[in-house]
């Protein structure tokens, strides 16, 4: 009976372990997409230099497996930039929910909105800060498909 127990004890630990761990993101032949990607290169290269951001910091934030905070100004104002020249935002440079859901192509309609549905009250002293929580928001809401142009 006792040796029942411990298994069943051990059992839910091992569970539990494989549920709290992070997800590694997608990365294969096919996703992300490549015409999204595609789409969005103008836009990343100009927000890479107005903002100062670099690739190794972006591919970091986007395809690393943790969920931990990034603190890097640079990389904050890069995803507030790439809102606005993807002219999702109202006129007071807040997103805009139904902007971005309308960008979301149809393909990932799915993925897109349910990130989207549980990350929408952005917290942060300034823009910059309010585009990366966004950008966090959808990363752990989904660690797997999540990834930024």
């Amino acid at each position: 009976m006792k040796w029942i127990l411990c298994s069943a004890i051990l059992f839910v630990v091992c569970l539990f372990y494989l549920e709290a761990r992070p997800q590694a993101p997608r990365r294969d032949e096919s996703y992300p997409p490549r015409d999204v990607l595609e789409e969005y290169r103008p836009l990343r290269m100009l927000c890479m230099q107005e903002s100062g951001a670099t690739e190794k910091i972006i591919e970091e934030f986007s395809d690393g497996d943790h969920l931990s905070p990034i603190e890097d100004r640079a990389l904050m104002c890069y995803m507030n930039c790439i809102f606005h020249k993807a002219e999702v935002v109202d006129d007071t440079g807040h997103v805009h929910f139904e902007k971005l859901r309308l960008k979301v192509p149809e393909d990932l309609k799915d993925i897109g909105h349910n990130m989207l549905s549980q990350c929408e009250n952005p917290v942060g002293a300034d823009l910059c800060e309010k585009a990366y929580w966004l950008h966090l928001c959808f990363k752990r809401a989904d660690p797997v498909h999540y990834f930024l142009v």
